[in-house]
Formats: C-alpha cells, sequence, structure tokens
C-alpha cells in the first residue's frame, strides 16, 4: 500500500476551502489514491481532519478535550432549517457572529466544516421547500403544463383527490410532480401580457391612519387662539400627571382627596389621552382642591371648557379607533361604515367657543387621508363596499343615496 502526502505552503490567494471541496481521489501515474485526512495549521497549532466516511469528518484537536465527530451533512441540515423557518437569508450562515455561534455549539474549530450559501442554495433547489409551486398532471401520459400552477377550480370535488401521504415516493416522481420556476414563470407572463398572476392589493392599517389623525395631523393646526388655549391647558395637566407618575406621596394624597386613582397617559397611544382627560373632567370639583394641594397651577373656566369640547369632538374618533383595532368581532366590513359615521358626527357637532379648528382638522384629515372611502366610485373602495355589504349589520344601510346603484351594481357583478 502506498500513500502520498501533499504539502501546500504557498497560497496563490488567501481563499479558505471546505472539507467537501477536496477531490476525495487523485489518479497519478495510472495509480489511484483515496483521501484519507487533512492536516490544517491555524491559531499556531495543527488540527487534524480524518474522513471516515461520505461527507463525515473525524477533528483531532490538541486544544479540544473530547475527539468530536462531525457530520458536514448534519450540521448543513440544521443551518438550513434554521434559515427556512426563521426566514433569514442565505448570507446568514457565513455571518462571523453566526459561525461563532455554530463552532461553539458543536465544538468545531475548522471554519470550513461550516456550510457556505453556495451548499445552502444547493439545498433549497433540491428540498421539497417548493412545494407550493409544484404542478400536477391528471395522469402519468400527461405532461405538466408550466401555466398550471394547482388552479383549485379545475379540481372535480366527485373525483378521489386524495394523496396518500405514507407514499412520500410518489410525491417525488418526476411523473407525477413537476417543479417551476415561479420567477420565469412570472417573467414570461408579465412579457406576453398575461395577467393571471396578481399580488393582493395593499391595505393601510385603518387604526394606526386614525391614531395619525389625533396625534400628527392635529399637531399642524395653524390657528393662533386654538394654540394658545391648547399649550396651556396640556401643560397644566402633564405636570399633574407627571407628578402623580414620580411621586408616590402626591399619588396618595390625590386618591385620598378623589378616592379614585387617575390614569398617566402613554405616548404610543393616544386613546390613553383622551381616556385621562375625560377622567380629570369627571373629578373637576374635586380637582381644583387637589392642584391647590399641590401646588399646581390652577386649570380656569375657559380652560375647563376648552377641555369639554375637545373631549366632545375626540369621543366619536376615539369609539371608531377603539372599534377598528379590536382582535375580536372586527372584520373589514367594519371599516367603511365606521368612517363614513364618524365624518357625519364631526359635521353635526356645533356651537364650539375653542375647539372649531380641532373639528375641521380632523374632518380635513379624514377626507383626506380617507379619500378612498368617501369616493365609492375609486377602484380602491371595491373590496370595502362588498365586504360592508356582505356583513349583515350593515348591508346597504351605511352607503350614500347617490351611491346606492353604482354600489349594487358593484355587488351583483361580484
Amino acid at each position: 500500500m502506498q500513500h502520498l502526502f501533499i504539502e501546500t505552503d504557498v497560497y496563490a490567494s488567501n481563499n479558505l476551502f471546505g472539507l467537501e471541496e477536496f477531490p476525495t481521489k487523485l489518479n497519478i501515474n495510472d495509480k489511484e489514491y483515496i483521501l484519507y485526512g487533512i492536516v490544517a495549521y491555524y491559531s499556531n497549532h495543527y488540527v487534524a481532519h480524518l474522513r471516515r466516511s461520505e461527507n463525515t469528518w473525524e477533528t483531532h484537536n490538541d486544544l479540544v478535550k473530547k475527539i468530536k465527530t462531525n457530520t458536514q451533512s448534519k450540521i448543513t441540515e440544521l443551518v438550513f432549517n434554521y434559515i427556512v423557518e426563521e426566514i433569514r437569508p442565505i448570507v446568514t450562515c457565513e455571518k462571523p457572529s453566526f459561525c461563532r455561534l455554530i463552532q461553539g455549539l458543536t465544538g468545531i474549530t475548522d471554519s470550513t466544516v461550516l456550510p457556505n450559501h453556495k451548499n445552502i442554495s444547493k439545498i433549497l433547489q433540491l428540498n421539497n421547500f417548493g412545494k407550493a409551486f409544484r404542478t400536477f398532471s391528471k395522469s402519468s401520459t400527461i405532461e405538466s403544463n408550466l401555466n398550471y400552477v394547482g388552479n383549485l377550480d379545475e379540481l372535480n370535488s366527485d373525483e378521489d383527490t386524495q394523496i396518500d401521504s405514507d407514499n412520500e415516493n410518489n410525491l417525488s416522481s418526476p411523473i407525477d410532480m413537476e417543479y417551476v420556476d415561479v420567477g420565469q414563470l412570472l417573467y414570461e407572463s408579465n412579457s406576453s401580457g398575461c395577467t393571471n398572476f396578481s399580488l393582493p392589493d395593499h391595505l393601510t392599517c385603518c387604526a394606526h391612519t386614525l391614531n395619525l389623525i389625533a396625534t400628527t395631523d392635529v399637531a399642524k393646526i395653524t390657528d393662533t387662539n386654538y394654540i394658545n388655549i391648547s399649550k396651556k391647558v396640556f401643560s397644566k395637566l402633564s405636570s399633574f400627571w407627571n407628578l402623580l407618575s414620580r411621586s408616590t406621596g402626591a399619588s396618595d394624597k390625590v386618591f385620598d382627596i378623589c378616592k379614585v386613582k387617575f390614569p398617566v397617559p402613554i405616548i404610543t397611544r393616544w386613546n390613553s389621552t383622551f381616556d385621562a382627560i375625560q377622567k380629570v373632567l369627571l373629578f373637576r370639583e374635586k380637582l381644583n382642591f387637589v392642584f391647590l394641594e399641590l401646588n399646581l397651577a390652577k386649570i380656569k373656566n375657559t380652560e375647563w371648557v376648552f377641555l369639554e369640547e375637545y373631549c366632545k369632538i375626540m369621543q366619536p374618533l376615539t369609539t371608531a379607533l377603539d372599534k377598528l383595532q379590536g382582535e375580536k368581532r372586527n372584520y373589514l366590513g367594519f371599516v367603511e361604515p365606521t368612517i363614513i359615521i364618524l365624518r357625519r358626527l364631526l359635521i353635526e357637532l356645533s356651537l364650539l367657543t375653542y375647539c372649531s379648528p380641532l373639528k375641521y382638522c380632523v374632518i380635513s384629515s379624514l377626507e383626506k387621508r380617507f379619500s378612498y372611502l368617501f369616493d365609492l366610485s375609486s377602484p380602491k373602495s371595491k373590496s370595502f363596499i362588498i365586504s360592508s355589504m356582505s356583513h349583515p349589520l350593515f348591508k346597504c344601510s351605511w352607503i350614500p343615496l347617490r351611491y346606492i346603484d353604482l354600489c349594487k351594481e358593484l355587488f351583483i357583478n361580484e
């Protein structure tokens, strides 16, 4: 038996090579040599890698107490599963921090054993990860059509379409299944003018939009009288709320007088500000004494009127916001009627002394941000119209008279 030792002292470049990239057989002078091991020098010491079987390497490192067998395919499989399940980019496997994590968990000192993006990409192409894009032929004699991507309308409910889950070989058979390059398919359909493939319409979060109206848009009011009185009122209330949140003594004193705890607004939720103001209005008389006891600036009668008008305008907006951000019994069909009724309620408000600019600002912002809900002839309002008309609570009761015929026709045609 002859042995062949190949020593490489000079490198053409600083590239690193994985163990799987080394040839396992060499033919020299009509003699075949089989790769049994590799000795690598790095970090000022030698590490030996013994090839036990296909893709299985045993690492001998004098800095590690135990000899650990590292299965290349197993490590690659675990890394691949992590990237797919956590929806991470493939390049994650080559990031230094990720490599150090794998080396620390497995005891590997040679980074060349770790999979690279080429290994992961290759597995991704061969894996059944793309099952959603496979095409089935109705019989083994019919060739699969690239334009057919699981059209459920063509399935006959009377036919036996159940697939035996125990027979995995049937799923992987090239006769029964063909993998489709979705990118190429979409490109070809776009080039030929085909419109069978499209992404769903993007729907903005209506609850977040209402929150923007109550905060961002209201902050842009330019009326001088409104700005002056609102700054004074909210400055006094902020001092009161800050004192409650920072001083347990002040909080206990307020509780002794009012027999209730006052909520403190949260900056990320505008509703909390409205709830805090409403709580203050409920204990108006007692709070005058509380402000005196805590040495806080007293709220004047005109400022109390301002707070009442503020809550009167924001009450419908708060109710709509609570409804649209609910987690239970909340559907797309609630959006259109809620926004239309909200605007109507705001328009009907009258006899405002200080908060008229606030009222018109909210109405204007509603009409601007939800323009597609007020102009029902807009294509963007289609899904909202159908959803609301389909809901048994609303049906056609919310539709303005000038759009009633258009909505009925749209509902019938769809």
